[in-house]
């Protein structure tokens, strides 16, 4: 490794670091990446992730403006033209589909690890990037206005920014006094990709039920993503099962519209959300799982993340033209102050909408089941179309 000064150094190359330097990249800052490990090639023939995400149309802007969406219709997705909400026992029923909002589609079903390559393969044609991989940071400082990274291999490098985009359990984070709040909900989560044969393909659905939600994301004609939310017991015996009894359980547990399901693969994990006090430190940030983890009720979370990294980067462009020390924290407060506003916005009606539909009180019972009625007419399905599919992001939040 030849360079060893840059403007900006992501610790962390998954979805968002990585676009997050693309990003950065195209506005003419030279950014190096530390990652340990680069997502492997790509081939129709491989078995789907467990890990996927429902992107917004927002987010499909975003990949299209840094030129990367090619890279990722080149491989596979899903398109989504409804999402259907209801209650397992009451009167609540909405569907929002892609005609209220006027489009093709609501958004798309991606695996985590095809966002991640695509952005990878993108970034790696890019001048202002070098990937250092497979590399581990050691230990970081700030010294003199620069971020000092040593690395494993024994180099070090300076830049003036060092941005921490390495996932929930942050080292960046913990480095420096970012400040965190921490919440374990009382619920896990199980996540199954299976084979599958109903008439659910490009329908997305949840269903709310005492134990918990229970949702279908497609995948392509024959398989579909199961996420099951219920007690951490009652999720750890889940797990458990091989994989045929876990099909049989899910298809007397879930409702008539999962079909017929073979689980090819499964996983869980606990669910919490945590939220940093502050989003900017001198010559440091904290972008997407990072600074904040939101509850995947609604799958918004790397929505987030990458609106993060539209943010910051707009926030440092502005800074660098107008002052030399573009990197200290009171050139990026407005980063802090935008995203932390919108992602606490966001993380708060999450845990409205996951407390309201755990409360088996009849008034409130009775209240959401009349919410999910009523969204169901115009004009309240269209904004709530409009809202979750990203459309009204910008005139919310900027």
């Amino acid at each position: 490794m030849s360079q060893k000064n840059f403007d900006i150094t992501i610790c962390g190359g998954g979805m968002v670091g990585m676009a997050l330097a693309n990003s950065l990249a195209d506005n003419d800052f030279s950014v190096a990446v530390i990652e340990n490990k680069r997502p492997k090639n790509f081939d129709q023939k491989q078995d789907f992730d467990l890990r996927v995400s429902a992107i917004t149309r927002e987010t499909i802007d975003f990949f299209k403006n840094l030129e990367v969406w090619e890279y990722i219709k080149d491989k596979r997705m899903c398109a989504l033209h409804s999402m259907r909400v209801w209650e397992e026992s009451g009167f609540g029923d909405v569907t929002f589909d892609a005609n209220s909002i006027e489009q093709d589609n609501i958004g798309y079903i991606v695996e985590n690890r095809i966002l991640q390559l695509s952005l990878w393969e993108k970034a790696e044609k890019n001048k202002n990037i070098s990937i250092l991989c497979p590399e581990t940071h050691l230990n970081v400082k700030i010294e003199n206005d620069q971020a000092e990274i040593a690395l494993e291999s024994g180099e070090c490098i300076h830049s003036k920014l060092l941005v921490g985009a390495d996932g929930a359990n942050s080292s960046i984070r913990e480095n420096f006094e970012f400040g965190l709040k921490s919440k374990q909900y009382d619920q896990s989560c199980l996540v199954a990709n299976a084979k599958v044969n109903n008439q659910s393909q490009n329908i997305t659905w949840q269903r709310f039920t005492p134990c918990g939600p229970q949702a279908y994301l497609p995948l392509d004609n024959n398989t579909g993503s199961i996420v099951w939310y219920d007690s951490a017991e009652n999720i750890k015996s889940y797990v458990n099962l091989d994989n045929e009894e876990l099909s049989l359980r899910l298809m007397e547990t879930f409702p008539y519209e999962i079909g017929k399901v073979s689980i090819k693969n499964k996983a869980s994990f606990p669910i919490f959300k945590r939220h940093v006090d502050r989003y900017v430190l001198n010559q440091v940030a904290l972008v997407g799982d990072a600074a904040h983890v939101i509850n995947p009720l609604a799958g918004q979370g790397v929505n987030l993340g990458f609106q993060d990294v539209e943010c910051l980067t707009r926030t440092l462009k502005s800074a660098r033209d107008k002052t030399d020390n573009w990197s200290s924290a009171e050139s990026m407060i407005k980063y802090e102050r935008e995203r932390y506003f919108a992602n606490s916005l966001m993380m708060n009606a999450m845990n409205i909408f996951y407390y309201s539909f755990s409360n088996d009180s009849h008034p409130i019972k009775l209240a959401r089941n009349f919410a999910l009625y009523a969204a169901r007419f115009n004009p309240i399905n269209k904004l709530i179309g409009k809202f979750g599919s990203g459309s009204m992001d910008n005139y919310l939040f900027k």
